[in-house]
């Protein structure tokens, strides 16, 4: 995988096996992460940890809020925050969640904790840091940089700028 003028050329596709430090996704794996909801496993992580803001109806967008943001601007605050909740606390909350998911496949879980785990997340939130753009394509670009499938990375990107900011 290379950059290029703030783009990745990557061979990563829908059909790619991504090798993790406990296993492969296959398919089977692939097609059961793709059933998350990843706007709602976000929002309750979040809510838990102190990170949304709770008076604001959800789905309301504030003249402060993302939309407005630079990816640089929003990767300094979303690492902000997650340097204040700490990589025990953010995994611990993600682990909760993702262990009531009913995913029937093996390493289905452990996939998902590891790719939304805090060291993936605040990889992808450093190499966001330098991108130009908008904050979803930024937080898309790098998680993909860091080795998430783009149908994963994208989903994931709106979900956690929408409800993490």
């Amino acid at each position: 995988m290379k950059r290029v003028a703030n783009t990745v050329e990557s061979s990563i596709t829908s059909e790619t096996k991504i090798d993790l430090e406990n296993g492969i996704v296959d398919e089977r794996v692939e097609q059961e992460l793709r059933q998350v909801d990843y706007d709602d496993l976000f929002k309750t992580v979040g809510t838990n940890l102190g990170m949304v803001d709770t008076q604001r109806p959800s789905g309301e967008v504030s003249t402060q809020g993302w939309r407005s943001k630079f990816a640089k601007e929003v990767a300094l605050e979303l690492i902000s925050k997650l340097k204040n909740i700490g990589s025990r606390a953010w995994n611990e909350q993600i682990k909760i969640y993702v262990d009531k998911i009913p995913l029937l496949t093996d390493g289905a879980k452990e996939t998902l904790k590891y790719y939304l785990g805090y060291q993936v997340i605040m990889q992808a939130l450093d190499i966001m840091v330098d991108f130009t753009g908008t904050a979803e394509d930024g937080l898309a670009y790098a998680l993909k940089y860091v080795g998430l499938p783009a149908w994963l990375a994208e989903p994931a990107s709106r979900a956690i700028v929408f409800f993490l900011l």
